[in-house]
């Protein structure tokens, strides 16, 4: 054993093998691994176990109605999964709710549908015979925003909660391909979409953090606004010097040593 870390259940240290199982990408595909380390480096397990299954769908996928066939087999096949699995645990009594978090938010049978929204959403956009009227973009919006209400206050609905996100999330992406709102095409959110794979990557610690803080307020609704936002601007400026100042100084420096060999090559 070489540490300690999150979400390990009964394994109470971080073994060398989740280290190795890490850096292969394969932690997804284990309920003790999957969000150990960092908390947050799930999400890079489930898309490893996506892409394995990329070529395949690439060549199945070749239009919009392909995308929205392969989305709803994903939702009932991994609805369906989800309830069995939910049902007939594979772990023991004392990490029934590790093996609840990984079927219903962390794993590939819970994020599939999300990811297979976003290829719905790209024919989406590259169909231009797919045009989204007005009085359609408010209405599917008005659809997203309160099927987020019911997830923010209604719970995970029987293990369908990530779905149902991806849904809300990619209904609003499919209702700003013709029409553009300022509550979500704002400096704002613009800048926070920018800069939003550093926020990812730094924002569970900060959470962390800030939940150690006493902020004197007996508000709940005040602590909860003010760490809020200390966690998106913290996350936000690190996020933002990570990409300047060390993300694409590597990006251009490795251009200009591919450029080089690119034109040595042709001489």
């Amino acid at each position: 054993m070489v540490g300690g870390g999150n979400w390990l259940g009964s394994h109470d240290r971080i073994s060398v093998m989740n280290i190795v199982f890490h850096f292969l990408f394969l932690h997804g595909f284990n309920p003790f691994y999957m969000n150990s380390i960092i908390g947050v480096e799930w999400y890079l397990g489930v898309l490893f176990i996506f892409y394995l299954a990329v070529p395949l769908m690439f060549k199945k996928i070749k239009s919009l109605e392909s995308a929205m066939i392969f989305y709803m087999a994903s939702v009932v096949i991994c609805g369906v999964f989800q309830q069995i699995l939910i049902r007939v645990p594979l772990l023991g009594e004392e990490d029934i709710y590790l093996w609840n978090v990984y079927v219903e938010n962390y794993s590939i049978i819970a994020q599939l549908p999300v990811l297979m929204m976003g290829i719905v959403c790209y024919f989406v956009y590259k169909d231009r015979k797919v045009v989204i009227s007005k009085k359609m973009s408010c209405i599917i919006i008005a659809f997203s925003i309160y099927l987020i209400y019911v997830l923010t206050f209604g719970g995970n609905l029987q293990g369908l909660g990530v779905t149902l996100w991806g849904l809300a999330f990619g209904g609003i992406v499919i209702a700003l391909k013709d029409s553009s709102y300022i509550l979500f095409d704002n400096i704002l959110f613009n800048n926070l979409g920018k800069y939003s794979y550093g926020i990812y990557l730094f924002h569970f610690l900060i959470i962390r953090k800030t939940n150690s803080w006493d902020l004197h307020i007996e508000n709940i609704w005040g602590i909860w606004i003010i760490k809020y936002v200390l966690v998106v601007a913290i996350s936000f400026c690190l996020s933002f010097l990570l990409t300047n100042f060390f993300e694409k100084p590597i990006v251009k420096k490795m251009l200009i040593i591919k450029r080089k060999r690119r034109n040595r090559d042709e001489y």
